[in-house]
């Protein structure tokens, strides 16, 4: 993933870090999904692997900050 976008996603995700956790992330990416799957319009569907990467950013950003939580620096 390109720095540019990796370091946007880690600062959107540090603006909304109050509302997120695993169940939420994983709710967003299946309801991205989702709405992509059933869109009569297929050009979205060549998105997906770049939009699941970008939760992919948000999974590791959210481990990192509950491992700053428990103590445990990773």
């Amino acid at each position: 993933m390109e720095d540019k976008m990796k370091q946007a996603l880690l600062e959107c995700c540090e603006r909304n870090c109050e509302v997120l956790s695993p169940a939420v992330v994983a709710f967003m990416q299946d309801l991205v999904n989702t709405a992509i799957e059933t869109s009569e319009n297929k050009v979205d569907d060549m998105f997906v692997p770049i939009i699941n990467m970008g939760f992919e950013v948000l999974d590791d950003f959210l481990a990192n900050q509950i491992n700053k939580i428990d103590g445990a620096e990773g």
